[in-house]
């Protein structure tokens, strides 16, 4: 994609399956064009030197998962402010639009297992976008305890600790906190050598899926039964 289009900066995860982010940096860093691109390192495993690491790898900075808006900003401008000037292209209509409303403007629903407010916070009070990606969430990992425990019954636990990890990275930046918690445990578990010990982990993390998944179905039942009553 780097070699067909013009970017002004890459945020590269760091775990991804088949490449990671550090194969990916550096056949982009081999090529003389990419060699000033902003590359930004993006991992939940953010530990004591990960920045170092990232930075001996070819990376410009990072940032860690859920993301903070205030620290991914900061360091969009810090690093695309480098990047030279390129041809100004024809302006752009844009629509007139009002400032982004803050979280505590909304009376944010009550949701079992999920922070609203904070995720309307973190998404800038954006209640669209919050509910499309909720929505997304239920229809994704709905099946997600069913498909764990069939990874885990064939000895799969590299594929079982990969349908976590995805998990972890939606609940963090939807802040289902606990859920978040117990993936994350969970996850070390699974890709350990201490595997016996994943048994209490998967019950905590299971309770914690089944939470979110039956708060989001109910409000979506809500939703079906008001706009029935509401329609001519």
């Amino acid at each position: 994609m780097v070699d067909q289009n013009n970017y002004d900066a890459v945020l590269m995860d760091i775990q991804m399956p088949g490449m990671d982010g550090h194969e990916a940096t550096a056949r982009i860093r081999s090529k003389e064009t990419h060699r000033a691109l902003p590359l930004i390192a993006m991992s939940a495993h953010a530990v004591a030197g990960f920045r170092e690491s990232s930075l001996g790898m070819g990376m410009n900075d990072y940032v860690t998962k859920p993301i903070d808006p205030e620290r991914l900003f900061s360091v969009l401008a810090q690093q695309i402010r480098s990047v030279p000037a390129r041809p100004a292209s024809a302006p752009v209509a844009v629509a007139t639009q009002a400032p982004l409303l803050t979280a505590m403007m909304f009376d944010a629903p009550v949701i079992a297992g999920i922070d609203m407010a904070d995720a309307l916070a973190r998404l800038g009070g954006n209640q669209q976008l919050l509910n499309v990606l909720l929505e997304r969430f239920l229809q994704d990992f709905a099946p997600c305890a069913e498909r764990l425990m069939a990874a885990i019954e064939h000895q799969a636990f590299d594929s079982a600790a990969l349908l976590v990890h995805k998990v972890r990275g939606a609940a963090g930046n939807l802040s289902m906190q606990e859920l978040h918690q117990t993936a994350s445990e969970l996850e070390q578990l699974l890709l350990s050598p201490q595997r016996a010990q994943y048994r209490e982990a998967l019950a905590a993390f299971n309770a914690a899926l089944d939470l979110v998944i039956d708060g989001l179905q109910a409000a979506e039942d809500a939703e079906l039964d008001h706009s029935a009553s509401v329609s001519p």
